[in-house]
Formats: C-alpha cells, structure tokens, sequence
C-alpha cells in the first residue's frame, strides 16, 4: 500500500494509543493524533484516512464528523458505543464514511481502516483520471471552436479548417489544443 496518513481523534489517550496500535496493524505507519474536539478542518485536510472514537470530549462527535466530512476528501471511520451504534447509523451514514462498534474485534477494525485506506486510493485515482478526461474534453471544444472560427471567417472546408490547426500546430513546435486557443485569440479577438 502507497504511505498513507492517518488522523485519530478520540478523547482518552490510552483510546488513541490502542486505535494507533490497530491503524499500525492495518499498515499505516504516519499516524497523528489529536484530542476529539481538537479536529481542525484546516489539520484534518492533508490526511487520507480519519478516525474518530465517539463520544468526543466535549460533544458526542457527530457534529465534527459532518463538517471533517464535508471540509475533505479523507476517507471518515468512526467507532462509536455499541449501545449507540443503530442511532449513530441512521444519522450519519450520509457522511460516507465507515461507521463501526467501538467493541468490533481488533483484526476486523484493522481490516476495515485497510479497506478505508485502499477505497480512497481508488477515489484520488478516480478524480485525476476524470481531471485528465474533462482537460481533454475542454481541448476538443477548443479545437472545435477553432475549426468554426476558420470556416467562418476563411470560408474553407471543415478538413481544410483541420489541417490548418495541424499545420500551426506542428510550425510553432506546440499542441494542437494550443494552436486552436492561438486561432481563438486571433480571429476572435476581431469580433
């Protein structure tokens, strides 16, 4: 697994040691830890997985757990108290992330927090490739631009209006996508 980071919030230290001890299990190595209400939407933005151990210290948690999971694009696991967990479910499951009983086995957390940690590898690979998929959409509406553009004020042929871009393109040593943002500037600018 690519170096993953982790953030635990849970109000008891020995809570966070022993959530540290499962994270560690699961194969992350570059663990925070923070007190529960001490979760800063600014702190909690660089991690890829965070974990919080309910109830907080101050409040219950769920309040937090809504803002972290609206504020980033971390993977939220929350433990919560066994006699709460129904509850806690109905309320919070639109937050996205994995809510578990605070008394699960330690391997089936692990596995859990391992299975959080590979789910946001997937979503960060998902959102770069639909990055790269909208940059190549907007070159194509560009270049389509382009073409229109030089059929209308040259009065050429659709292919010919292609070939020019391929020859500007290839002349000034750029890609396509740019020479048809040059065509743009040019012709557009005369509107």
């Amino acid at each position: 697994m690519a170096e993953v980071s982790a953030l635990i919030a849970a109000a008891d230290e020995l809570v966070r040691m022993e959530t540290a001890e499962v994270v560690r299990q699961a194969g992350i190595t570059d663990i925070t830890l923070a007190e529960g209400d001490g979760l800063s939407e600014r702190n909690s933005l660089k991690y890829d997985v965070i974990i919080m151990v309910l109830p907080l210290a101050e409040s219950f948690g769920l309040d937090e757990a809504a803002r972290v999971s609206r504020a980033t694009e971390a993977e939220l696991v929350l433990f919560v108290p066994k006699k709460t967990y129904d509850s806690v479910c109905e309320r919070a499951i639109k937050y996205g992330g994995m809510i578990l009983p605070r008394n699960i086995p330690k391997s089936m957390a692990a596995n859990m927090i391992r299975m959080a940690a590979v789910k946001k590898a997937r979503t960060d690979a998902l959102r770069e490739e639909n990055k790269s998929l909208r940059g190549a959409v907007d070159e194509v509406k560009v270049i389509s631009r382009a073409k229109c553009v030089l059929i209308e004020y040259l009065r050429i042929s659709e292919d010919e209006a292609h070939r020019q871009l391929l020859k500007r393109a290839m002349d000034k040593r750029i890609p396509l996508g740019e020479a048809a943002a040059d065509v743009l500037k040019t012709y557009e600018y005369k509107k």
